[in-house]
């Protein structure tokens, strides 16, 4: 009795050291990673904002603002958690779309749900914006030339060009704005420079004026001393004559 109580003391304790049980072995599982879900009703959303953006752009490589904007869009169009979505997971997503597109249109036919949608985005069929209702603003900046993107189409929906038409108009109109108020305020500042000059001028004129008038009341002064000491000399000499003619 003894050792078997022992005996089952040391198998505990062994246990103990060297094993686990079920539940710390089951928080020491690393944790999987899920992956990214897109579903239907969000890779037609990604593709329909990310259609507006990129003719707004004439076809030319997205920058980081725009992806922000996509992934703003994208994300408010569902209230569910797994709706929200970063600028990266929409980039990868279209980079995505489209290497598969590649492979199903070089296999000649394709039972791919966003197949039709794809050929139409990439080869230009597909109408700007049609009945998506997305309307994104129009770049502040010209777009980014030679991105290297095959798919990347030269020509331009009447839509997207009335709407360059009207932004080259509207900075236009802003750069004449913006000429007249620098060319009015040089005038104000010519104007004020030239009413300063006129006021120096003025004083300056002034000051020598009453420099011209000070040297001649100078000069005055100095005659009438002259003159007064003369008449001085005069009579004390005329003093001494008749004292001297009054002895003799």
């Amino acid at each position: 009795m003894i050792f078997s109580s022992a005996s089952a003391l040391c198998n505990s304790m062994d246990s103990a050291s060297h094993g686990h049980g079920p539940g710390e072995s089951q928080a020491l599982a690393p944790a999987v990673t899920k992956r990214d879900e897109w579903s239907e009703d969000g890779v037609l959303s990604l593709l329909e904002v990310y259609e507006s953006k990129w003719l707004l752009r004439n076809r030319a490589k997205l920058k980081g603002a725009d992806w922000e904007d996509i992934a703003g869009h994208v994300s408010r169009r569902s209230s569910a958690s797994k709706a929200f979505k970063t600028p990266s997971q929409c980039k990868n997503k279209i980079e995505s779309l489209k290497k598969r597109y590649r492979s199903e249109a070089a296999a000649g036919s394709s039972s791919w749900q966003f197949f039709a949608r794809m050929d139409g985005l990439l080869k230009g069929d597909a109408a700007a914006g049609k009945g998506n209702g997305i309307k994104l603003p129009a770049p502040a900046e010209k777009a980014e030339e030679g991105d290297g993107d095959p798919d990347k189409a030269s020509n331009t929906s009447p839509e997207v060009a009335g709407e360059r038409k009207r932004v080259v108009k509207r900075r236009k109109g802003l750069g004449g704005e913006v000429a007249d108020s620098i060319s009015l305020l040089a005038d104000s500042m010519l104007k004020m420079e030239q009413a300063r000059m006129d006021t120096w001028k003025e004083w300056e004129k002034i000051r020598i004026e009453m420099e011209v008038k000070k040297k001649e009341m100078e000069l005055r002064r100095t005659e009438i001393v002259a003159h007064t000491q003369l008449e001085i000399a005069k009579l004390l000499v005329q003093i001494w004559r008749g004292r001297n003619n009054g002895r003799s």
